[in-house]
């Protein structure tokens, strides 16, 4: 799914590598994903391009994955996240992508913190630290 969406990657999990410049068009809509409502297929559709907040960067998503806690999002399994989430939403949460201030490539992976030192940090596989 190409997209764009804000997004805060820790430099300790985004794997920064080298990109071709690229140009931008503020005029592209964001393509998403988009729960409507529990228990019904997720509809695509175009929304407008987000302005990334402070502390934020604005990434154009190249790659994006649904993971099984998406599933059980769309599907309305979680009482807890029912009440909690305003539909309409937009999931997934596992992305690759370009930051548009620079053009470096970045992955953000579902977790939110890893040490960035053991051997699986060094090695790019932060998910299993």
């Amino acid at each position: 799914m190409n997209g764009w969406g804000p997004s805060t990657p820790s430099p300790r999990c985004a794997r920064r590598g080298n990109s071709a410049a690229l140009a931008v068009n503020d005029n592209v809509p964001m393509n998403a994903a988009i729960l409507e409502e529990y228990g019904r297929p997720l509809v695509m559709a175009d929304r407008p391009k987000p302005a990334p907040g402070p502390g934020e960067v604005l990434l154009r998503v190249e790659g994006c994955g649904a993971c099984h806690s998406d599933v059980h999002v769309a599907d309305g399994d979680w009482e807890a996240m029912k009440k909690a989430a305003k539909l309409p939403l937009v999931l997934g949460h596992e992305v690759a992508g370009v930051i548009e201030a620079n053009n470096a490539r970045v992955g953000v992976p579902w977790l939110g913190w890893s040490c960035g030192a053991c051997e699986y940090c060094r090695g790019g596989r932060e998910s299993l630290c």
